[in-house]
């Protein structure tokens, strides 16, 4: 009897791609085909081979009418507006008064909704000393969430080194019944294979209740 979780779909590591193996992911894709237009649907594959660490190879022989160019257009579209998230997360950190800035906030609240609590108080826009504690706190709990990412995914990588099941530490980082540290308010993701459902939705621009993947 398989021991996968129910929204693992398709074969694969069974947990989602760590940084490195996300970047041959793509390299697979590239030497696939060049960009190409994409649809949402690519997308939804996308993050089902990225969250189930699922080589390209499997999913072709699964469905070999899938278009690579497809995957790897939609992947650069997300990627380029990560990019951009992050560029403004980099100009917060430098200059965290930044964060009363409505604009700031809505682009990074795509990627750390948890921006807007902590600047849902009158005084952080008239206090700095208040924002500076708001500010310090969230810092302090990504940094805290972040390490405790590395640290899960440092021991799947030694348990599957070791032959080992991986599968329960895999899904502490990443279950959509049960967000996991991925799922964290706080956690900042590195890369696609750590989006939630709800962040591709956001950083996308799209409605409640249109998407979820």
């Amino acid at each position: 009897m398989s021991n996968s979780k129910l929204w693992q779909v398709l074969p694969g590591k069974l947990r989602p791609f760590f940084k490195e193996e996300e970047a041959e992911f793509i390299n697979s894709l590239k030497n696939l085909s060049g960009s190409k237009g994409y649809d949402r649907d690519d997308i939804s594959v996308l993050f089902a081979c990225l969250r189930c660490g699922s080589p390209i190879n499997n999913l072709l022989n699964i469905a070999p009418g899938l278009l690579p160019g497809s995957l790897l257009g939609g992947y650069n579209k997300i990627e380029k507006s990560l990019s951009q998230i992050y560029n403004c997360w980099e100009d917060v950190l430098l200059e965290p008064i930044l964060l009363r800035e409505k604009k700031v906030q809505k682009n990074l609240v795509r990627l750390l909704p948890v921006i807007r609590d902590h600047a849902n108080k009158s005084e952080f826009y008239t206090n700095i000393n208040v924002l500076e504690r708001e500010f310090n706190y969230m810092l302090a709990n990504i940094k805290k969430t972040k390490l405790l990412a590395e640290e899960l995914e440092l021991e799947v990588l030694e348990l599957e080194r070791r032959g080992k099941d991986s599968i329960n530490i895999g899904a502490k980082l990443y279950n959509p019944y049960n967000p996991g540290v991925y799922g964290s308010p706080y956690y900042l993701p590195d890369r696609l294979s750590s989006l939630t459902p709800i962040r591709v939705r956001d950083i996308l621009g799209e409605d409640k209740a249109t998407h979820e993947g």
